[in-house]
């Protein structure tokens, strides 16, 4: 059995009960129309400055979904993630979530960040204020995958 059959079964089967961190708002959707410019990396760069000009790092563990932490203006690493994303898709970008085992100073972390596919993946990692952040060991999840586990810990707040 996998992690998302796994999850599934903890929280009683089926996809209906997963939940996804990528909310599209219309104000979610204003940003990412005015951040999009002429090149793919151009906006995946814009959508990052706006992300450290208007979101505050917050280190705990809510699990806010991309609404949230655009209505909150704050997030932890994994939700700034999530924002970034969110933006980076509804802006014409291939965009994903990287969870990150070894940092680029090769510490040992539990972290996350965004991965914009251009010519090649870039990481963007809000958290760590870096636009193409060289991290040393790190797994891209996928959508379904993500939503297990964040649904799983949505489910497990109080």
């Amino acid at each position: 059995m996998n992690l998302i059959d796994a999850i599934r079964k903890e929280m009683g089967g089926g996809s209906a009960c997963l939940f996804t961190p990528f909310i599209f708002t219309p104000e979610i959707t204003a940003i990412a129309r005015r951040l999009n410019v002429y090149s793919g990396f151009h906006t995946a760069r814009n959508i990052f400055e706006w992300m450290l000009a208007n979101i505050s790092y917050i280190d705990d563990e809510k699990f806010r979904d991309s609404a949230e932490v655009f209505e909150e203006k704050i997030g932890n690493c994994a939700e700034q993630a999530f924002l970034y994303i969110t933006i980076a898709r509804c802006a014409g970008l291939k965009a994903g979530f990287a969870d990150v085992s070894i940092d680029s100073h090769g510490k040992p972390v539990r972290h996350a960040c965004s991965c914009v596919e251009l010519e090649r993946n870039l990481l963007v990692d809000t958290a760590y204020e870096t636009f193409g952040i060289n991290h040393i060991a790190y797994r891209l999840l996928d959508d379904d995958e993500l939503s297990g586990i964040y649904s799983y810990f949505r489910k497990m707040q109080p």
